[in-house]
């Protein structure tokens, strides 16, 4: 329900007229931000004027999203990212959505099982809007090498959780692993997925770049 509540927010912020989004409505908005599994309300806050806007709060709200071992907060995080970086595109990337950058490198590089699809999907789009430092990607290149022996299919057990994800964990692997090269080439793990993804057994891996521009 809590979560429910999040996502409905947003969805009329974002409809909202230009007088229609005052201070008192953030203020009222800010109340649900402390909820259990209500980091939708973050994405809300994100179609107010930047005057207006509690970014210390709203990134708080993501990071501690992302950190969550509750899949869904995970997942309505990198939601609420996407939201984020598509309003802020073409802009320097602020403080606050560097703090987030560094929680998800960091949570990639610990890699919790239930959430890392959404996390590798979230990082992504920071590799590929620039949005990293040079020491982040060449922590997720590190990470890359780790992932693919731990997502190889020999190392994942047929009944296990993991068995239910493994093609789209690695098809996003696949992803970081382009948003990098096209970076720098001299990324070696990422060169390695790359020079193996077309001979996965699994198409949606082998086609991971059909749609990349």
């Amino acid at each position: 329900m809590e979560r429910s509540i999040g996502l409905t927010l947003a969805c009329i912020s974002k409809c909202l007229t230009t007088l229609d989004k005052t201070c008192e409505r953030v203020k009222e908005i800010e109340k649900y931000l402390n909820r259990t599994h209500a980091v939708g309300v973050a994405a809300a806050l994100l179609w107010f004027p930047d005057s207006l806007r509690p970014m210390e709060l709203i990134s708080k709200t993501i990071r501690r999203a992302f950190q969550s071992k509750a899949e869904d907060d995970v997942s309505d995080a990198s939601w609420v990212t996407e939201q984020w970086l598509g309003i802020e595109a073409g802009k320097e990337i602020s403080g606050d959505l560097s703090d987030i950058a560094e929680v998800l490198v960091s949570a990639i590089e610990f890699r919790r099982t239930s959430s890392i699809l959404y996390l590798i999907k979230s990082i992504i789009m920071f590799v590929s809007e620039g949005k990293t430092t040079e020491e982040q990607n060449s922590r997720l290149d590190s990470a890359l090498g780790d992932l693919l022996d731990e997502w190889s299919y020999n190392n994942i057990e047929n009944e296990g959780e993991e068995s239910g994800i493994i093609s789209l964990v690695r098809e996003e692997c696949v992803r970081l692993a382009y948003a990098l090269n096209k970076l720098d080439s001299s990324y070696s793990q990422a060169e390695k997925w790359l020079s193996e993804f077309q001979n996965d057994p699994l198409p949606e891996v082998r086609f991971a770049l059909s749609n990349v521009t």
